[in-house]
């Protein structure tokens, strides 16, 4: 054998070495991604609260009556991990106008909030949390919009003669446009108390020539094909139904990047990726759907393009988070879909009889049963109020609420109507929301952490009021000092707690519910 023979097979050798280390790295990125994101549902249990209040419109000085359930994310079923929750009415400077604190037990709890006169009329917004809720964002606390109307109180008339606003807003699929590559891109059109708008639009380019055409389906959203050209900016423009216009530019293109198309086949979900790096590489999509990953996969970019094809019998229900990421393990692109929840709880109602005189007794037989017709137990509220010009059967519930606005980010304007038809119309204007309100659950940069570090803790006993301990003289915090926190009354509650190295100290008061006086005092012997 000639050294030529032997300088190639040495090459090829480095080749073939260097191709396994890197395939090795890829996978390695890919088994880490899967088990940091495993870890982290793992180490992170998520709670989530729906509120049934008895109506949506009130008088100042009645009584809103409201009752909490608390829900395991995961699997939407009820959760006893906290026994207290927090209640506000904010008003439309989004300032707390009346706060209470309910008792949990097995997952729910109820109250009321008697309606001041000094409310002025308007629209309100109900929050509702818990204090392990408060480690993630607040917008995955649960909040409904209603409305009080002060008959005492003159109108602010300043509301009713504001110009109207539009909020005309676009979305590439997947996150970004790149030049050169054609992107599904969303929209949504909205007036300022957040109504979809039918309207029709085009872009235009910095020439003012017409790229494309789109108009709004339902609720104000849509979508339409686009190809971004390297050099050139973009603007969409509408006509709205008072004849006047709206404008918003399109997000930036990017030289070089991906773009992530989904497609619904029937029995399979189609993922086609696309590229404008000349370099092909490896890629690699999740999809997760309540915190469960239910498809893992990776493919190569071959001509500037990647498929996958999912089943969609081994995805979980409810809204699915796609992700795609790079041979590095970075996230490239982002998108979701929904699949439709099988069982679902049917209650039926049925009165004594068809009508009844004033001050009649009403006695009502209900009944909670599966598709099928197999009973089922259940934890259930109910209000009964008259249906006239204001008071409208409610457009969201605690089953629309759990398995989509709660996942959903921003404020879903009729999120009933999405399970009221399962045909290629409603699947189509649900694609359009999930185009155009994105997810909310988490943030791909704050998972790193394998065991995520916590700032609020669980109220699994009841309320647990947290003081801190000074030097008087130095003014910083004092460490081991023996402190007692006493509730006078018929009751007497006494606790005690040694402050910790940076001055703190916690108490769990179990049962404690009311006005009552709280007493903390330090060891004076």
């Amino acid at each position: 054998m000639n050294l030529l023979n032997l300088r190639k097979i040495f090459l090829v050798l480095i080749i073939s070495f260097a191709f396994c280390i890197s395939a090795s790295a890829q996978t390695n990125n890919f088994e880490n991604i899967i088990s940091t994101l495993t870890s982290y549902h793992q180490n992170h249990l998520r709670e989530k609260v729906y509120v049934h209040t008895d109506r949506d419109y009130y008088l100042a000085g009645e009584i809103l009556w409201f009752k909490a359930y608390v829900e395991n994310a995961a699997d939407n079923k009820p959760l006893s991990v906290s026994k207290i929750a927090y209640v506000e009415i904010l008003n439309r400077q989004h300032e707390p106008v009346l706060q209470a604190k309910i008792s949990l037990k097995d997952g729910s709890g109820s109250g009321s909030f008697q309606l001041p006169f000094t409310l002025a009329s308007g629209n309100y917004e109900l929050r509702v949390y818990t204090n392990w809720m408060k480690n993630d964002s607040p917008d995955l606390y649960f909040k409904k919009f209603f409305t009080i109307i002060n008959t005492t109180i003159p109108l602010d008339t300043s509301i009713l003669n504001k110009p109207s606003l539009y909020q005309l807003s676009f979305f590439p699929e997947g996150g970004n446009l790149v030049n050169g590559l054609s992107s599904v891109v969303g929209f949504k059109l909205n007036d300022q108390s957040g109504n979809g708008l039918v309207a029709q639009g085009v872009i235009v380019n910095q020439s003012k020539d017409t790229m494309a055409h789109f108009q709004s389906n339902r609720f104000g959203m849509g979508h339409f094909s686009f190809t971004p050209k390297s050099g050139e900016t973009y603007k969409g423009i509408v006509i709205l139904p008072d004849s006047s216009f709206s404008s918003n530019n399109l997000p930036a293109a990017f030289n070089s990047g991906y773009v992530m198309h989904l497609s619904d086949e029937g029995s399979q979900l189609k993922i086609k990726v696309n590229s404008a790096n000349e370099s092909s590489g490896a890629v690699f999509l999740i999809a997760e759907t309540r915190q469960k990953i239910g498809f893992s996969a990776t493919s190569k970019i071959t001509n500037n393009e990647a498929l996958f094809n999912i089943d969609k019998e081994a995805m979980n229900e409810g809204v699915a988070h796609l992700t795609l990421f790079d041979a590095n393990g970075q996230p490239l692109c982002e998108r979701l879909y929904f699949k439709r929840p099988k069982d679902k709880m049917v209650i039926h109602l049925r009165p004594g009889k068809q009508s009844f005189n004033k001050r009649d007794k009403v006695s009502i037989d209900l009944s909670t049963q599966d598709e099928d017709g197999k009973s089922l137990s259940g934890n259930l509220s109910a209000s009964v109020y008259r249906l006239d010009s204001l008071h409208l059967a409610g457009k969201e519930n605690i089953y629309n609420y759990l398995w989509l606005s709660s996942d959903v980010k921003g404020d879903i304007e009729n999120p009933g109507y999405y399970f009221e038809n399962n045909n290629a119309q409603t699947n189509n204007d649900l694609d359009d929301l999930l185009l155009t309100q994105g997810w909310r659950t988490f943030d791909w940069k704050n998972i790193g952490a394998h065991s995520p570090a916590f700032s609020y803790v669980p109220e699994n006993i009841g309320h647990i009021i947290t003081g801190k301990i000074t030097n008087e003289a130095t003014g910083k915090p004092a460490e081991n000092v023996l402190v007692y926190l006493s509730v006078p009354g018929r009751r007497v509650q006494l606790y005690g707690c040694v402050s910790d190295a940076h001055g703190f100290v916690h108490f769990d008061l179990k049962d404690f519910y009311g006005p009552s006086q709280v007493v903390l005092q330090t060891n004076t012997t």
